[in-house]
């Protein structure tokens, strides 16, 4: 992986579909660190950024949101090199690797899906609360 890790730290790794919301005005990282009462380390596996390039290319309101998700993303995030071709196969490596590190992981989603998935691996989630317009902990006893 393409980062340096320090074991005992908090990762945040974010998913495409948080990164979009931030179009829709949502104070992403801002809501993170707020229900989490730390500053994690924002971490974007490669995949999800290759993701958010192809949505940017096919144009329309969705290709902004996306272009907005990368320019913050690669502000804000470090890369992770994971090697997968699927975003949320390099999400769950990453959150899988970062764990086996020692450190403590989330990751930042709104997919359902991706969420079923992370639940069955023990990895705890951030989820868009769509009803509430914000980020929450799933398990508050994160950290």
């Amino acid at each position: 992986m393409g980062t340096d890790k320090v074991a005992g730290k908090v990762y945040a790794v974010l998913d495409s579909n948080a990164l979009l919301q931030i179009y829709r005005g949502v104070g992403l990282f801002e809501q993170i660190e707020e229900s989490l009462d730390v500053k994690p380390i924002f971490v974007c596996p490669d995949a999800v950024l290759k993701e958010l390039e192809d949505i940017e290319s096919r144009g329309g309101e969705l290709s902004r949101a996306a272009r907005l998700a990368l320019e913050v993303a690669t502000g804000i995030c470090s890369e992770l090199k994971t090697g997968e071709k699927s975003g949320d196969n390099s999400v769950i490596k990453a959150a899988l690797e970062l764990q086996e590190e020692g450190s403590k992981v989330l990751v930042v989603t709104s997919d359902r899906e991706l969420r079923k998935r992370l639940r069955t691996l023990g990895i705890k989630t951030v989820y868009y609360r769509e009803s509430q317009h914000r980020f929450e902990v799933e398990v508050k006893d994160v950290l």
